[in-house]
């Protein structure tokens, strides 16, 4: 037993004690109260008072009353221990230690969840020299931050803060612009490119970014990445000197360097990322903004890169603390409605979605089946019942291109005898289907929606909660009869239609049939070549209007992402999933925000 629960017990057995008022007690009695021999009661006494928890004045001779003077009331004690553990950034044992007095002590519980919901937020360091702190909640650790296998929009929103890439893509115009490299060439037949780069730019680990690593990056892209279809047109690279790199493809390609601006082919250093191997993705060292310092299970924290080579970060430094803990987010909710914070809010452009298995054995090979489960879906009442951020049916990839909606309806429906008819002409007898989901609250909440809605068409829908490392496994997305998920489109329409369409984290890739794959790789060499925006997003919205006729994946909604902040934080914008750049933000002087 750790010293604190020691002296909680001593004061509950000695409910007459005051704080600094002396007790006359025996060690025999104190070793009866704490449940342990008197020599150990003698070491727990001579510990309590070490701390000064207590003041211990022995009597004279074995056996005779000695004074014992509590010197902190136990509330005190067990929020002033709690402070210390999260300023460390162990929150968890922080709550460990308050849960189990939280009946008998109510008051500390609110006092301690009051107390951390004001350590998150935006806090300025100010004229003494200390650091702007963003500190933030995240539900899980984030150990993937490796560019080349970030799945998540949590850790690629994340890498794209610690590397750079080659080249980048303006969200506004779609024009690409230097980064890393400062110039490039483009060879007659459009299928060599030569890089220029930059001179002495450092990653994080004071090493120099030189062609080589450039090179190892696109290289290991196509080994090591749940990406290799940006680079498959590569033939060769080529490292003429330090900093210059030759990229030769087999064909020419008009998106080549809108693949090479993702966050997906981020720079990221050959020695360190050789030698560190699987570690890479937990402690990752990039060339951005912002550097790695710790990442834990307990915590990710960010600095800013003093010597980055483009403009310094306004924040120097990021907290990302893993834990769960509701009330202090209902908390920091009553504060922002009741503090005159502003709210910012978008609908994000990303969608949940089913995928249907169309390379397993099943009712769900039949077009009939598929277009009943799709009849039987009311998207405006799953968003009703749901509620939370579920904000706007979702019936394409691309929210700009989604009809207009009435209030009573979102897609033709059919009544329910037609939906049976349909049942019947797949041949369809009852068979139950397994859905994978990641294991999230609101994953489950759509997934048991989804299997109420079938049972009452006599489609059993059996769901499986798994972890994503798990459940983007070939053999779980092969097992499953249907997936559901979120799919990501950001502000490049084209690259988040080939990620939709090619990378195998979306599973909507690998749950086509073979025939559909083969007639989608033909479209896409094809419009590889094309050199207009508007031809390539032609022949990209023909394939997804041929797999929406097909049923072959079905969108569901969209969210409503909002931000409340303080309105002293500015720099404050939100991407089109609904994240803030950290490095813009900045509090003017003389303000602090406690949350942000």
């Amino acid at each position: 037993m750790q010293p604190v629960h020691h002296y909680i017990r001593l004061t509950e057995h000695l409910p007459h004690a005051a704080v600094g008022q002396p007790v006359p007690i025996t060690q025999d009695e104190i070793a009866a109260i704490l449940c342990c021999t008197p020599r150990n009661a003698k070491l727990i006494v001579k510990k309590l008072a070490e701390q000064n928890w207590i003041h211990w004045q022995p009597g004279r001779g074995r056996g005779n009353t000695s004074l014992l003077t509590l010197q902190i009331a136990p509330a005190d004690l067990l929020f002033s221990l709690a402070q210390e553990l999260v300023r460390t950034g162990d929150i968890r044992t922080a709550s460990g230690l308050i849960e189990p007095y939280a009946a008998e002590l109510p008051a500390l519980r609110t006092r301690y969840e009051s107390w951390l919901s004001s350590h998150f937020g935006y806090h300025a360091g100010g004229a003494s020299g200390t650091p702007d702190i963003l500190r933030i909640t995240h539900s899980n650790p984030l150990n993937h931050l490796d560019p080349a296998l970030c799945i998540l929009r949590s850790e690629t929103h994340l890498v794209k803060h610690i590397f750079d890439t080659l080249v980048t893509r303006d969200p506004e115009t779609g024009a690409i612009r230097p980064h890393l490299a400062h110039h490039w060439e483009i060879g007659a037949d459009g299928t060599r490119y030569t890089f220029y780069l930059r001179k002495s730019v450092l990653f994080h680990n004071g090493t120099t970014f030189t062609a080589r690593d450039a090179a190892f990056t696109i290289e290991r892209m196509k080994q090591e990445s749940f990406y290799p279809w940006m680079v498959a047109g590569v033939k060769e690279v080529t490292v003429r000197n330090d900093l210059t790199l030759e990229v030769q493809l087999d064909a020419p390609n008009q998106l080549f360097l809108h693949f090479l601006s993702s966050e997906r082919a981020a720079i990221v250093p050959q020695v360190y990322c050789t030698r560190i191997g699987e570690d890479f993705a937990r402690l990752p060292v990039g060339s951005g903004p912002f550097k790695v310092i710790r990442n834990d299970d307990t915590m990710l924290i960010l600095e800013a890169f003093t010597p980055y080579f483009r403009e310094r970060a306004f924040l120097d430094r990021i907290e990302i603390w893993f834990m769960t803990e509701p009330s202090v987010e209902a908390t920091m909710q009553y504060n922002q409605e009741n503090s005159g914070w502003a709210t910012s809010g978008q609908l994000e452009r990303s969608f949940q979605m089913l995928t249907f298995n169309l390379n397993k054995e099943g009712p769900q090979q039949h077009p009939a089946f598929r277009k009943a489960f799709a009849l039987l879906l009311d998207r405006q009442q799953l968003i009703a019942d749901l509620g939370g951020l579920r904000s706007a049916p979702a019936t394409r990839f691309d929210v700009r291109l989604e009809p207009e909606l009435t209030a009573s309806d979102d897609t033709p429906r059919h009544d329910p005898t037609h939906i049976r008819e349909l049942l019947a002409e797949s041949g369809y007898d009852g068979e139950p289907l397994l859905l994978s989901t990641y294991f999230d609250d609101d994953h489950i909440e759509d997934a048991e929606w989804l299997q109420s809605r079938c049972s009452a068409f006599g489609i059993p829908l059996i769901i499986r909660p798994l972890p994503y490392r798990e459940m983007i496994t070939m053999e779980n997305i092969a097992a499953s009869d249907l997936i559901l998920d979120g799919a990501t489109m950001e502000d490049d329409t084209e690259m988040s239609y080939l990620d939709l369409l090619l990378t195998r984290s979306s599973f909507l890739t690998d749950h086509l049939s073979p025939e559909q794959r083969s007639r989608n790789d033909q479209t896409i060499r094809t419009l590889l070549q094309k050199a207009t925006r508007s031809e390539r997003l032609a022949l990209l919205q023909e394939m997804e209007s041929q797999l929406l006729e097909q049923y072959a994946v079905l969108p569901l909604y969209r969210l409503f992402i909002t931000v409340s902040t303080r309105p002293e934080l500015h720099g404050v914008t939100l991407n089109s999933q609904g994240w803030v750049d950290y490095r813009n933000l900045w509090l003017k002087e003389g303000h602090s925000a406690s949350n942000i």
